[in-house]
């Protein structure tokens, strides 16, 4: 059979810029196009508790619920966007799964694939489907499940996944360990293949010449913050999972420390507008800083497009977080020639490297963070140590070009298996 044409949908019921599956899937569009694939996204509007007020786009309001909008032109992609229901639901994910089935359709000479960048139980049906009309479909599994603490219903939920997971032609994972979980111990049936994230080795590397120096330089100016001053960097939505209390309370005991330590915090309030738990934890940030020694030492950033260039205004990497799949943060922080600190968490991935050789890993508990983080500020020997050990190991192994390659081989061959199927 001729195949002219490998043709990819993105799926996600939303591709929020800050999200992390969809923010890794995104990096890859640019290194797809050029090697000659098609690609295209198709999207939702997000419900209020995943975004916060501020990122309410009002001109979604001109549209009916169900209804198409405007395509735009994202990293050489075409994003098609549904708009949904403010509010998460049957008809939510409904009215996504009639949009999916309605755009994602194979043509005669062409390979089609749909990667899942998130799904439901509930998709399977249409999953199925799409699969009949001869499109491949590829899941996706960015981090360790949170299964439910109550016996019961994780045995009912893990049930329902796997049938989710067997629905697919093959998943892809970003490290070892998922794919240990998901091919031996939940005993997925569908192939399941671990790609590591990659980084942009181009976009992320050390202050090491003339021209970034004089960028950190002229960016901890404007932050306020003198050369001799120490900054720790945590980058990524500011919810309970990342541990953001614990960086601000770390932090908060570092302030009689010298030289100053000052605490950038790169990422949105995570889902603030309707969801109590995040409301909550909203105010325990805002008390936490008020409250503390300096507040102007924490400096809340935001979303930015240019997180490269706060990695290499900075000086140690911190992510005390619960649960990963294998934090891309992470890697691009070495990659920026930062020594990382990690906390131990669900679904460790050795596709960071090893412990406490490419990066430092403590206990999650504010005692041993600070005593990490002190460790590296009064003996540069060690700071210094860690960020060329990590530098090493991401160039050696994680440019992000080779992930592209693998996905664009994946996806050729479940596309043209796919198409194969009469």
């Amino acid at each position: 059979m001729s195949i002219v044409d490998l043709k990819l949908w993105y799926l996600s019921n939303h591709f929020l810029k800050y999200g992390g599956a969809q923010l890794r899937f995104r990096k890859y569009i640019l290194g797809l196009v050029e090697r000659g694939v098609n690609v295209r996204i198709l999207a939702g509007t997000p419900t209020f508790k995943d975004i916060s007020e501020s990122d309410w786009d009002t001109s979604w309001d001109k549209f009916e619920i169900g209804s198409s909008m405007p395509p735009i032109t994202l990293d050489g992609a075409t994003l098609h966007t549904v708009r949904l229901p403010e509010q998460s639901g049957a008809l939510y994910f409904d009215l996504f799964t009639k949009a999916i089935l309605e755009s994602v359709v194979y043509t005669e000479g062409t390979a089609t694939v749909a990667q899942f960048l998130n799904s439901r139980p509930d998709m399977i049906s249409a999953i199925k489907t799409l699969r009949k009309r001869r499109v491949g479909v590829v899941g996706n599994i960015s981090q360790y499940p949170n299964w439910h603490s109550n016996l019961r219903k994780r045995w009912f939920r893990k049930r329902e996944f796997l049938k989710l997971y067997n629905s697919f032609d093959a998943i892809v994972c970003n490290s070892p360990e998922l794919h240990a979980l998901l091919a031996r111990k939940i005993g997925v049936q569908s192939e399941v293949i671990a790609i590591p994230n990659g980084v942009d080795l181009a976009r992320f590397s050390p202050a090491s010449t003339p021209m970034y120096q004089a960028q950190r330089h002229k960016l901890r100016s404007k932050l306020g913050i003198n050369e001799e001053d120490v900054v720790i960097i945590c980058v990524g939505g500011i919810q309970p999972r990342k541990g953001t209390d614990l960086a601000i309370q770390v932090w908060n005991n570092l302030q009689y420390q010298k030289p100053k330590v000052h605490l950038l915090l790169v990422g949105p309030f995570a889902g603030t507008n309707s969801n109590p738990d995040f409301q909550n934890y909203t105010a325990t940030i805002t008390s936490l800083v008020n409250n503390s020694k300096v507040p102007e030492g924490v400096h809340f950033i935001g979303h930015v497009d240019n997180v490269e260039d706060y990695l290499r205004a900075s000086d140690i990497f911190l992510l005390p977080t619960s649960r990963e799949g294998t934090p891309n943060a992470a890697l691009e922080a070495m990659a920026s020639g930062l020594p990382v600190i990690l906390t131990r968490h669900l679904g460790m991935s050795s596709s960071l490297g090893v412990a406490n050789r490419e990066f430092r890993l403590v206990d999650r508990n504010i005692e041993s963070i600070t005593l990490a983080l002190r460790e590296m500020i009064e003996e540069p020997a060690v700071l210094g140590g860690f960020a060329r050990a990590g530098l090493k190991y991401v160039e050696a192994n994680m440019d992000v070009s080779d992930a592209i390659d693998r996905y664009t081989s994946l996806y050729r061959e479940v596309g043209l298996n796919a198409a194969a199927i009469k």
